[in-house]
């Protein structure tokens, strides 16, 4: 007989890798900041453990520290984060799965 796993069980907890995303915000630079956000995505290791990146000591947010761990699924080469605009001056930091990726493509 087969029984469902709960979404609480630790079975699920460590079977299910998902990119993992964290952050701080302090309202002046910080030297914490990035020593609080590199501690938190060090703990999410399991969530992504194909990669790692960070936003800290930018001087127009001094106060913020964004952090990921990556599960690299598709783009193996191509996802590093942060991701930059063209001018460089937005940064994000997210999980960006695309579905139906291969159906559009072919489209």
């Amino acid at each position: 007989m087969h029984v469902p796993v709960p979404h609480f069980s630790e079975r699920r907890r460590l079977n299910n890798k998902v990119c993992g995303i964290c952050g701080v915000a302090f309202v002046t630079r910080s030297t914490e900041a990035e020593a609080r956000v590199r501690a938190m995505a060090g703990a999410m290791g399991h969530r992504g453990p194909d990669e790692d990146g960070f936003l800290v000591n930018d001087a127009r947010a001094p106060g913020l520290a964004l952090g990921m761990r990556r599960l690299s699924i598709i783009d193996l080469a191509g996802g590093r984060q942060p991701i930059w605009n063209e001018t460089h001056d937005v940064a994000v930091v997210m999980n960006g799965e695309l579905y139906n990726y291969a159906k559009c493509a072919s489209a």
